[in-house]
């Protein structure tokens, strides 16, 4: 946690418009992929001084009994012990059910194209997300390279004959890219009230509250709400979540988060391609 006199400056600063590393109230830190040379979908993004590890796997299993046709798609968080020294113990959990809210309810893996087998062998993907160190806006990063992890990832193919299931090496057919639809990207927001630091009370009264993009760690801990959504590239809204402090109207949302959230999530998407061209050469 922070001190008060901490949090005093930080709400201060705020209400002129001045953040703790100079950005705007609306602009995002840099964001970087850096994919590892061999092996597909193990990627490492930073954004700013937050870092996140993500790689997916594949294997292939029997498929529940209710979903022959049907492979599936799982999602696991870990927070190294340096992360969770900045985080509460509910952190993980609450990180991977929002994940999972933005991915794996949305639909983002085609999971009918992960059956090999109708009844007998389907596809089990992994994505593992580790958390290496925390300064904020853990599930825009978290998301992010879970997205990219997919994007990147290949998986064997396999022959299916009266024998059996083959499953080739990459030595001897090419690996084959996951069907993915739409995949979103999450941008989160701080909502802070600057009022709290106002003593004269028709100040309080006209004091607004402000939503603070992709907020690093010390602005997150001021005490306020934190408002998350995810967007696809088409700008459809698949998740909007707000949690804590002040509440926010709708006419703040549509003009000082949708709008950059949209723009960010095109971004983030343009930035992974980008990437991975440059990565793997195509």
């Amino acid at each position: 946690m922070i001190s008060n006199l901490e949090r005093s400056f930080i709400l201060k600063a705020l209400c002129s418009g001045v953040r703790l590393d100079e950005r705007t109230l609306n602009s995002f830190r840099d964001t970087s992929f850096l994919f590892h040379p061999t092996q597909r979908g193990h990627v490492t993004v930073h954004l700013g001084q937050t870092k996140v590890l993500a790689v997916t796997t594949a294997t292939i299993i029997r498929p529940y009994v209710d979903r022959p046709a049907e492979g599936t798609i799982n999602y696991f968080v870990d927070l190294t012990a340096l992360a969770l020294l900045e985080s509460d113990e509910q952190e993980e959990g609450r990180l991977q059910r929002l994940l999972e809210r933005v991915l794996k309810n949305s639909r983002v893996v085609d999971t009918e194209s992960l059956c090999v087998v109708p009844g007998e062998r389907v596809w089990s993907v992994r994505v593992d997300i580790r958390v290496i160190d925390h300064d904020g806006a853990l599930l825009d990063a978290s998301v992010a390279a879970a997205v990219a992890s997919l994007v990147d990832f290949r998986r064997p193919e396999v022959t299916v004959t009266e024998d059996g299931v083959t499953v080739h090496s990459e030595f001897e057919r090419n690996p084959v890219p996951l069907a993915l639809h739409n995949p979103a990207i999450a941008v989160s927001f701080a909502v802070l009230d600057p009022a709290e630091e106002e003593t004269d009370h028709a100040t309080k009264q006209q004091s607004k509250v402000v939503p603070v993009v992709d907020p690093v760690w010390m602005e997150e801990q001021c005490g306020g709400g934190r408002l998350s959504m995810a967007i696809n590239r088409n700008g459809e809204v698949v998740m909007l979540v707000k949690t804590g402090g002040e509440a926010l109207d709708m006419e703040t949302i549509q003009t000082d988060c949708l709008y950059v959230a949209r723009q960010r999530a095109v971004h983030i998407l343009d930035a992974i391609n980008a990437a991975i061209v440059k990565a793997r050469g195509k």
